[in-house]
């Protein structure tokens, strides 16, 4: 890989990371906030499905379409970062978790538990289809032995 791919990889790095914390400030976690209040009555089972799945699929499909990333160090500022962001935004938004309760403390970590796992889910999907697509034959060259 030359120095003007790994240029191009840093800046769609660093596009995926003001992507996901633009998304986290200004999408989700109002969307959180209101379906922790619409849910609050439901049996945990759903509630807590319905908690997680937010953050879980916006993150599993922005990452999965921009996290095509060939060099495993961008994997891992990726994710140390939006990690790191997610820290941020439960220190910032459950300030008053009852650690005792453990139907409390999942509503509390599950939601950003998802979306970790989501951000996962799309860097695996978009490694594995820059390598699929490395490793498959030209298509030219398919035609030309035609």
């Amino acid at each position: 890989m030359d120095s003007a791919s790994t240029r191009n990889e840093a800046i769609r790095l660093l596009g995926l990371l003001i992507a996901a914390a633009l998304l986290e400030a200004l999408v989700i976690s109002g969307a959180m906030f209101r379906l922790l209040v619409a849910s609050a009555q439901w049996s945990p089972p759903p509630q807590l499905l319905v908690l997680a799945l937010p953050r879980f699929v916006v993150m599993a499909v922005l990452v999965g379409a921009l996290g095509r990333f060939r060099k495993l160090w961008s994997l891992l500022v990726f994710l140390v970062a939006y990690a790191g962001l997610l820290l941020v935004r439960f220190d910032q938004t459950e300030a008053f978790v009852d650690w005792e309760n453990t139907l409390g403390a999942s509503r509390a970590t599950l939601p950003y538990l998802g979306g970790l796992i989501g951000a996962m889910l799309g860097l695996w999907l978009g490694r594995r289809a820059v390598i699929s697509r490395a490793t498959a034959p030209e298509k030219s060259s398919l035609h030309a032995k035609s």
